[in-house]
């Protein structure tokens, strides 16, 4: 194995960003890594980026060797890291019990001592992972990635030297698509529809006639119905109503391209006028 540069760029005064990718001897890359690298100059940056590469390639050709372990498992450093983040409210219950989830569903490294994870191992627990067949590629990706940030926090605690998950190639990420309702799902869902009423039938109709969460169903408001030029109805996402800690709250939605305008269709721009009709009534005050 050998380490290819990317890029070294200033960041700041004093501060450098070197990105760099292992070539294995079959040929195959690594994932791209980055790391700081405190240097007054370019020249003293471009000779800390060899000493690091010295060290990479030599941590690796010796990775057979018996480590010093540390006494932590991954499960236990995940548990520990997690529970702290919490207690000190820089991350929610909900978040640390993801990283969790992720790191048990790695089974073959979970109960591994950090200083005994190795490239193949974890080669191996991915691969487990997906031959399981429980989860789609994308969530084994994305556990795997949250296990691989567990032991990112340990290199920089110091208390293992090196992330060899970080030298595990994952498989690019493919694009979701879209699947329709089944002609039973749909009939089920105009059942429910028509039998619901209110509030409750409009967030119904947001649903099954523009595809939104729930969530953003719940944050629909009249404002944000609008009329382009050529006389098209749409609708604007950019609100989510959600229960956080027992608590009602309006937020953003879940991605950043999660915000988007949908047309309405002749059946929900029928359906959301008299929804508002029946607003207006009962708003009216009786003479």
């Amino acid at each position: 194995m050998h380490i290819v540069f990317d890029s070294l760029t200033q960041r700041a005064e004093g501060t450098w960003r070197l990105s760099y990718h292992p070539v294995f001897d079959d040929g195959s890359c690594g994932e791209r890594i980055f790391e700081t690298i405190k240097a007054p100059t370019r020249r003293s940056a471009k000779k800390k980026a060899g000493e690091i590469r010295v060290q990479r390639e030599s941590e690796y050709l010796n990775q057979g060797e018996e480590p010093q372990r540390c006494g932590t498992t991954l499960r236990e450093w995940t548990e520990q890291v997690t529970d702290e983040a919490v207690a000190s409210r820089r991350i929610q219950v909900k978040t640390a019990e993801s990283y969790k989830i992720a790191v048990n569903a790695c089974e073959l490294m979970a109960d591994v001592d950090l200083a005994d994870l190795t490239v193949p191992l974890a080669k191996e627990s991915f691969a487990s992972m997906l031959a399981e067949g429980k989860r789609s590629e994308g969530t084994c990706i994305r556990y795997f990635k949250h296990a691989r940030a567990m032991v990112d926090e340990a290199v920089l605690e110091g208390i293992v030297t090196d992330n060899p998950l970080r030298r595990v190639r994952l498989p690019k990420k493919r694009p979701r698509k879209a699947r329709a309702l089944t002609g039973e799902e749909g009939e089920k869902l105009a059942e429910i529809m028509r039998a619901a009423s209110g509030l409750m039938k409009t967030a119904i109709a947001l649903g099954r006639y523009l595809g939104v969460r729930s969530e953003e169903a719940c944050g629909f408001r009249w404002v944000d119905r609008y009329t382009s030029i050529s006389g098209q109805r749409f609708i604007m996402i950019d609100r989510a109503i959600c229960v956080e800690k027992g608590r009602v709250r309006a937020k953003c939605p879940k991605t950043e391209s999660s915000r988007r305008s949908l047309p309405e269709i002749d059946e929900l721009s029928a359906l959301l006028d008299e929804r508002m009709r029946e607003q207006q009534e009962a708003a009216r005050p009786i003479t």
